[in-house]
């Protein structure tokens, strides 16, 4: 009886050693992931701040690049409106660009449309020969 008492102690104390080194396992584990996904975090942040201020950069440059060329065009002698001008001819072609391609891309849909509606009587026109 006193041997198998002493037994189920030892056990006992088995078990609770594992379940302790068990629970120390996670906890590391949990801090190992919530480091990672911190580390994640910051580095998320750091990319978002760089493309941010590429982002401004670009934009920095394209507006000095437009100010350059409103100042080259002054100073060939162009007036102002004739530079608005040009512009407002650039966005109406521009305009006039999208419009085309949106009726070739229409066109293109119609036309695969009716490409269907044939191939489907062609079989409609097969199986009646057929039956």
């Amino acid at each position: 009886e006193r041997a198998r008492g002493k037994r189920e102690r030892a056990r006992g104390k088995e078990k609770s050693k594992l379940k302790e080194s068990k629970r120390k396992e996670s906890k590391e584990r949990e801090q190992g992931e919530r480091a990672r996904s911190e580390h994640k975090e910051r580095e998320q942040g750091e990319r978002g701040k760089e493309r941010e201020s590429e982002r401004k950069k670009s934009e920095k440059e394209r507006g000095e690049k437009a100010r350059n060329r409103r100042e080259r065009e002054r100073a060939r002698g162009e007036s102002e409106n004739k530079s608005e001008e040009r512009e407002q001819e650039e966005r109406e072609q521009e305009e006039e660009n999208r419009r085309k391609e949106r009726k070739e891309r229409e066109r293109g849909r119609e036309r695969k449309r009716e490409e269907r509606e044939r191939e489907r009587e062609r079989g409609e026109r097969k199986r009646e020969r057929v039956e």
